[in-house]
């Protein structure tokens, strides 16, 4: 670019500047106030045209959304392409704080016929392109959802052991890696013990993303329980029926049983998410108690032995029973400390309690619990959570009941625990004859993308950065 002032009044402070200093300023500039330099005069308008700008404006939200320049290749990209993917995120988060949202319907992908398929999980990565789909047959499968065909296309597949009942995925800070945790149950002619956990990689630097099988922990008598493990970074949290927890690190191969010191729940229904920057958090589902341990250092894995235990006291106080018992948690952003319990009549948004704390501790309260005015949640597989770029926690759930009516998506919003709001989407194109409370979410906030999965399989694929 050549370095020449700009014509604008001598009265200027920036008539002097050159072209390529401004461009450096704009570059630090939010995308939106981009947009709001683009009005102020002809030459300021040309420069925010500028390719670079747009460029840093998607890389801007990597730390948000990692993936989103590794699942649309920038080189590949128009300037005039590059400025709407910076500014689909922004445009997400205005629209669904709406009190009407407006959507879009972008266009069905269509599931090939699959024979003994009767359950479907789906995660729609980060970006808003790869659509990842587990079944019942140990099928892990990816697909494309930015080509251009009718029907769904396997770009690539895995098989796992056993039926997979849970996945749950997240990718590295630049994007080109996605750790996937897949909870299975193994089949009954494959002895000895029926649950699995596998952590799987998935390279998304590869013009055509491949799986890779990294490894499971051995089996241990009351771990490794169905839907009940998270994962963050090299590490995955489980918990057992007697109430403790198991922290394993798929990548160095160690692992730590911690015990609580204290009162042992015997034959819990716990969940277990990471809070904090080294601690795990317990929620007992019959009432919403909280207890949350610090991470201690784990030990090398002995594969024929139990991982050695730690008794740790619960740091702060449990929380005081909830109004109700809970079926599931949706998993949250790994971003945020608050777990989302749910049951088929209400929500409770559980989160750290930073009034009463004293120091050194950690108490944990029900921020918000909601109940549900249509929804039935009996599945945390039925609805996702996700995080918009300005901090708000977005909740969807499948709401519609009756047959022959329009399927809606049932949004529960919320900001730091101190407001929320639901509200009822109607989605156009879709009256499904029958069946409607089956109908399955997947969302990417980042990319302003909503899927909708019938029992078929068929994806029907929604924009809301409107």
């Amino acid at each position: 670019m050549n370095s020449v002032p700009l014509p604008v009044s001598s009265e200027s402070p920036i008539a002097n500047l050159d072209t390529d200093v401004l461009v450096d300023v704009f570059s630090y500039l939010h995308p939106l106030d981009l947009l709001t330099v683009r009005q102020t005069c002809q030459s300021l308008n040309r420069l925010t045209y500028t390719r670079s700008l747009w460029i840093n404006a998607v890389k801007a939200i990597n730390p948000l959304s990692p993936a989103l320049p590794a699942a649309n290749p920038l080189t590949s990209l128009s300037t005039s392409e590059l400025e709407a993917l910076a500014l689909r995120p922004y445009r997400f988060s205005k629209n669904i704080l709406q009190k009407e949202p407006q959507v879009k319907a972008v266009k069905v992908i269509s599931c090939p016929p699959e024979e003994n398929v009767y359950s479907r999980l789906h995660k729609l990565l980060p970006g808003g392109r790869w659509l990842l789909r587990a079944d019942n047959k140990g099928s892990l499968k990816l697909f494309d959802l930015h080509g251009d065909a009718s029907q769904l296309d396997c770009v690539s597949e895995l098989m796992i052991d056993g039926e997979i009942t849970d996945v749950q995925a997240q990718v590295n800070p630049n994007g080109t890696t996605a750790a996937i945790l897949v909870c299975s149950l193994s089949r009954l002619d494959v002895p000895p013990h029926p649950e699995r956990m596998t952590v799987v990689t998935l390279d998304l630097s590869r013009p055509i993303p491949a799986f890779n099988e990294i490894a499971s922990p051995p089996h241990v008598d009351d771990f490794g329980r169905v839907q009940c493990g998270t994962l963050r970074g090299d590490l995955v949290a489980t918990t057992s029926t007697s109430g403790s927890v198991l922290i394993w690190n798929w990548v160095e191969e160690s692992w730590i049983e911690i015990v609580d010191a204290g009162r042992r729940a015997r034959h819990a229904d716990l969940r277990v998410k990471f809070t904090g920057d080294d601690s795990v958090t317990t929620f007992d589902m019959m009432g919403g108690h909280a207890k949350t341990y610090p991470i201690p250092p784990l030990l090398p894995r002995e594969k024929e032995e139990r991982p050695q235990q730690v008794m740790i006291q619960p740091q702060g106080k449990p929380i005081g029973k909830s109004t109700g018992i809970f079926s599931c948690m949706i998993q949250s952003p790994e971003d945020t400390d608050v777990a989302i319990l749910a049951s088929a009549r209400q929500v409770a948004f559980i989160g750290p309690n930073t009034t009463t704390n004293e120091p050194g501790e950690t108490t944990f309260d029900i921020a918000l619990q909601i109940p549900w005015t249509r929804s039935y949640l009996s599945s945390a597989h039925k609805a996702v959570a996700s995080r918009t770029i300005d901090g708000s926690l977005v909740v969807m759930a499948n709401s519609s009941s009756q047959h022959g009516e329009p399927l809606e998506i049932h949004v529960l919003r919320a900001s730091n625990g101190k407001g929320s709001s639901i509200f009822n989407v109607p989605l156009p194109w879709i009256v499904p004859p029958t069946g409607p409370t089956a109908w399955k979410v997947a969302a990417c906030p980042i990319a302003g993308t909503v899927c909708m999965i019938n029992p078929a399989g068929d994806v029907h694929v929604f924009d809301f950065a409107l």
